[in-house]
């Protein structure tokens, strides 16, 4: 049996992998040699995220994403959605259901990439230790794991990018009740600290491991750029 704070984190995952991770403006997706899609967003910044995934994978845009989990939303909820959020998710099988996007313990590999526009609260309090909460939604390196949860750090590493995104990439060993997985993020925030950019993948740890290589290139493919 979960304890509620265990059952919250499970249950933030599959907010993380949809509700949570609304969109923005307009997506652009085209073939990025062969074997791959390249996804790309320009946020009302004038800022793009882009990255390619395998073109056999299944791949969920933001419109899809609001009418699975907010099926009752007015145009003018939606409109308020688009105008601080984007996201995608993305599966490592095709024809995948959005519905099986359940969070990180999933057999196959899960996939998000997301840009959200920070409140002016949550800019004046806003540092790298932020970025480590975006899917756990406590910092991996010096949280405290509520109970039913546990989880170990595999790599930790900082960078500043040309543009001044300041960010960092972490893997993430979890295990929640029984259900082991792994997942991996990388997180930046702009020069402004006005928006966050996240792509983050995993799965159960056995499939974790066949698909390592695979994750790691989607992962290495992420980057974060000034277009304006």
């Amino acid at each position: 049996m979960l304890s509620g704070a265990a059952a919250q984190v499970k249950r933030n995952q599959r907010l993380l992998t949809v509700a949570s991770l609304l969109p923005c403006s307009l997506l652009l997706s085209s073939c990025l040699g062969t074997g791959y899609r390249f996804v790309d967003h320009v946020t009302s910044a004038g800022e793009s995220t882009f990255f390619k995934i395998p073109s056999n994978w299944s791949l969920f845009h933001d419109r899809s994403i609001i009418q699975d989990e907010l099926s009752s939303a007015t145009p003018q909820h939606v409109s308020q959605i688009e105008a601080t959020n984007w996201a995608n998710i993305f599966m490592g099988e095709p024809h995948a259901k959005l519905t099986k996007a359940l969070g990180f313990e999933s057999p196959v590999v899960v996939g998000l990439a997301r840009a959200e526009q920070l409140s002016p609260t949550a800019r004046d309090t806003f540092s790298l230790a932020s970025l480590r909460t975006l899917v756990l939604r406590v910092d991996p390196l010096t949280g405290t794991p509520p109970p039913g949860l546990s989880y170990k750090v595999v790599s930790y590493k900082e960078f500043v990018r040309p543009g001044g995104f300041r960010g960092s990439q972490m893997a993430v060993n979890i295990q929640i009740g029984k259900t082991k997985s792994s997942y991996i993020q990388e997180a930046v925030v702009d020069a402004q600290t006005n928006w966050i950019y996240l792509i983050a993948m995993g799965c159960s740890v056995s499939c974790y491991k066949s698909n390592q290589a695979e994750i790691q290139t989607v992962i290495n493919s992420w980057n974060v750029k000034v277009v304006k």
